[in-house]
């Protein structure tokens, strides 16, 4: 693909956005992993409380290798499991009004070195990335595609390779995400060398009607030697960057999303935005639009503003505890406090969209240990 080609699809993710609407009988649920058990809450929109439902799912392998990834109406739930990389199994649950994955799985087989898993937003593909080490080459990655019954949640495998990576002594792929309409897929190649230099580069492939990926099209990236760092993530439109420079001063970057950008459309230094300069880390909705950016003693909730090239504080923030994650549609906020020693807390909030505000919920207490969350829609 040409790069005015790219070009002209990156404008377009831009403007069709991230956000789908939610059907008025979506239920929310949160899957956590607790020890070898997958819990399954209820998540109530309206007040904000989680309930318990079903009995725990039980899995085998380490917990430390579990990956779950809903299906997209959460009729079905995919759960990567192992005792390490190279002997990992995928099954396929179906789920019950709750969102309860039911046993025994519908679909369960072993995989070769699989190691990341994700399904595509119309539901009907699903990509792996395959680990392959070639002696002192170092480790190569080939991506691998499914085709998703939409009946019975079943995979069936493609057997030609979708892309190849490497091989790489200092170097590996990840998925990033999908574009809102499933079009592309975005994804990162990291590498670590010595000397403490460090760079991601960003790429985009097409997803053609039967599935097939297009050849990878770089279009971000950084380089790092340990004097500057970079945390980026993707808006509907827009590369969202946290600049750490030489000088050791920190800004918030607002790019848009084309081939490789050359001046941002947004910089947020501390004449800007005092948060902007402070910040250590930043998290955002699914949109991009907000910003959580991460300052000592608390999280700054702040907005892009395009139209006026600015990034303006709403006037909202909340306790710097946990890390965030937003449910699908934007209007559930969950601050997660992992505690490997003790009891893992999940709070939830309600977000509003309009004003970046936040509403306090409930509570759940996990005991020890919680290893991650997932967060679904069952529609």
């Amino acid at each position: 693909m040409s790069h005015s080609k790219l070009l002209g699809f990156l404008l377009l993710v831009a403007a069709v956005g991230s956000v789908l609407s939610r059907p008025a009988l979506a239920a929310d649920v949160l899957y956590a992993v607790q020890n070898s058990n997958v819990l399954t809450y209820d998540v109530d929109p309206t007040t904000l409380q989680a309930t318990l439902v079903g009995s725990p799912l039980v899995i085998a392998g380490s917990p430390v290798y579990v990956q779950i990834v809903p299906g997209v109406a959460g009729h079905f739930l995919y759960v990567l499991t192992g005792t390490n990389y190279t002997q990992m199994s995928i099954s396929v649950y179906a789920t019950d009004a709750n969102g309860v994955p039911q046993a025994p799985a519908v679909q369960s087989f072993n995989t070769n070195n699989f190691e990341q898993f994700i399904i595509d937003p119309n539901g009907k593909f699903a990509y792996a990335t395959q680990s392959r080490t070639d002696g002192f080459q170092g480790t190569g990655f080939r991506l691998r595609l499914f085709t998703i019954d939409a009946t019975t949640g079943m995979l069936t495998e493609s057997s030609q390779v979708q892309g190849t990576y490497g091989p790489s002594l200092y170097c590996s792929p990840g998925f990033v995400k999908f574009v809102s309409n499933g079009s592309a897929l975005l994804d990162e190649y990291v590498c670590s060398y010595p000397g403490n230099t460090f760079g991601i580069t960003y790429h985009s492939r097409t997803v053609s009607e039967a599935g097939q990926l297009g050849p990878d099209v770089a279009f971000f990236g950084f380089e790092s030697s340990g004097l500057t760092s970079n945390i980026v993530r993707f808006g509907a439109g827009t590369i969202n960057d946290l600049h750490v420079s030489s000088s050791n001063e920190t800004s918030v970057r607002v790019f848009p999303l084309t081939v490789f950008p050359k001046q941002p459309l947004i910089d947020c230094d501390a004449a800007m935005l005092s948060a902007c300069a402070d910040a250590g880390s930043f998290w955002q909705d699914t949109t991009g639009e907000y910003l959580w950016l991460q300052l000592s003693d608390r999280f700054e909730v702040v907005k892009v503003d395009l139209a006026s090239k600015q990034i303006v504080d709403t006037g909202n923030s909340f306790a710097n505890v946990g890390t965030p994650y937003f449910s699908p549609d934007d209007k559930i906020l969950y601050m997660v406090l992992y505690d490997i020693n003790g009891l893992s807390t999940i709070k939830i909030y309600g977000f509003d969209f309009a004003t970046g505000g936040i509403t306090p919920g409930g509570e759940i207490s996990v005991p020890k240990v919680l290893w991650n969350v997932y967060l679904a829609q069952r529609m």
